[in-house]
């Protein structure tokens, strides 16, 4: 009859609030055990976004790039299409240029451009000055990748010239690294 008493008269003191020392210290150990695990947690949890956070650092990357792509590609498909279903012999000039735009090495679809005004010129000697080349040739580098073409490319940073010289050289580009100035740009030309 004692264990039933006594169960009973700690059932009503938990339900007043009232708890035994034991009681006490019991849950006090409950509470350490549920703090240490929660701290394990925070930790592994902690570790977890870091990797995730590098993941989508690593995809962001990725992500835009393959954006990039898209776009060109996009791009393209419609240089294609002009190119397919309008007459640009019958097109005005500009839009008889504009129409033939696509994008290979340039930034935003140059390399038709030029393409198209290196037909209309007729130009024999084949060769091109780029200034201010980058790292793809700006517009010229789809003319030496892809035509042909010879010349100079002109570019302010050694380490996009060095890129532009393993990149062109074996068309016969030469490269030059070297800011263009009213005073220089005459003697870059002529070298």
């Amino acid at each position: 009859m004692s264990g039933l008493v006594g169960w009973l008269r700690n059932q009503v003191l938990r339900a007043l609030g009232i708890a035994s020392r034991r009681d006490l210290l019991e849950v006090q150990g409950q509470l350490r055990k549920l703090l240490r695990e929660f701290g394990k947690m925070r930790r592994v949890t902690h570790k977890q976004n870091a990797i995730l956070e590098q993941i989508q650092t690593q995809l962001g990357g990725h992500k835009r790039g393959i954006d990039g792509r898209l776009r060109h590609l996009e791009r393209n498909i419609h240089s294609l299409i002009r190119r397919q279903y309008l007459d640009q012999s019958a097109l005005p000039f500009p839009q008889r240029v504009l129409s033939q735009r696509f994008r290979v090495l340039s930034q935003n679809e140059e390399d038709g451009i030029t393409l198209a005004l290196v037909k209309l010129a007729a130009s024999p000697r084949r060769r091109f000055v780029e200034l201010g080349a980058g790292t793809n040739g700006g517009n010229t580098g789809f003319l030496a990748e892809n035509c042909g073409w010879t010349g100079l490319m002109v570019d302010g940073s050694e380490a996009r010239a060095a890129l532009l010289v393993r990149r062109f050289s074996r068309y016969g580009v030469r490269v030059a690294s070297s800011w263009i100035t009213r005073d220089n740009v005459n003697d870059l030309v002529r070298d």
